[in-house]
């Protein structure tokens, strides 16, 4: 009885696993075709090279995310009211939500997304759900919605395909700090949580000038933390943030 039992968890984790375990690729074509197939829904065409170019030109992944659910084409087949609904464009915004972070929409947030976007134009939302923690923490600047763990690890996306860009000419020091973040980010996602992050309470709120709970893009540039983060002393008794 074990043995089997055994062997039934292991072909049921074995798809989960693979996923996690998947590395980058340096090729841009199968990146691109995966976000015509999840954002889309269609198979690429001719157009497609062009986004090639891009990812190949220095563009990210996430740069791409935002242009596919901003584009001409994915706004016409997908933004539109349906009858019946409480909530102007509630589906809708599921579904973009879906697209652009790979994951189902809680009814709540969608009801606020769609009024949000009958405000003030649906493009500010996008950039909203694009630049959240939320999304850092699933694809970091590399990671493709959808796909079950694909990475795209071009000739610009750092080394090990995170989101630390490292560059040889920049200060010691500076290399230092960006080596100690990278040594944090324990589970490669390409941000430093609170749990990963291995200093003081106050060290930490110092550093996360947005108050997101998370050390991500420019919050791990020293020179970028220099300047808004430990420059400000936020968190000192008697200060303001």
């Amino acid at each position: 009885m074990y043995r089997p039992m055994m062997l039934f968890f292991a072909l049921m984790c074995s798809p989960v696993m693979a996923a996690a375990q998947q590395p980058c690729t340096s090729d841009a074509r199968p990146v691109v075709n995966e976000l015509y197939r999840h954002m889309l829904e269609r198979n690429a065409d001719a157009r497609s090279n062009y986004w090639v170019q891009q990812l190949q030109s220095g563009q990210t992944v996430k740069d791409l995310v935002r242009e596919f659910a901003k584009s001409d084409e994915h706004v016409e087949r997908f933004w539109r009211q349906e009858s019946g609904e409480a909530t102007p464009y509630l589906r809708a915004m599921s579904t973009f939500y879906r697209h652009i972070l790979g994951v189902q929409l809680d009814a709540t947030t969608a009801r606020t997304f769609a009024n949000q976007a009958t405000r003030r134009g649906l493009d500010p939302v996008i950039d909203q759900i694009v630049d959240s923690a939320e999304y850092t923490q699933r694809f970091g600047d590399w990671g493709v919605p959808g796909s079950g763990g694909l990475q795209y690890c071009g000739p610009n996306s750092g080394p090990n395909n995170r989101t630390f860009n490292a560059n040889p000419d920049t200060d010691p020091a500076d290399q230092a700090d960006r080596t100690r973040f990278e040594d944090m980010d324990v589970n490669n996602d390409g941000v430093v949580s609170r749990r990963e992050w291995r200093g003081t309470p106050v060290a930490f709120e110092n550093q996360d000038w947005n108050d997101d709970g998370l050390l991500s893009g420019a919050e791990l540039e020293p020179a970028e933390a220099q300047g808004r983060g430990r420059g400000r002393g936020r968190g000192q008794p008697g200060q303001s943030g």
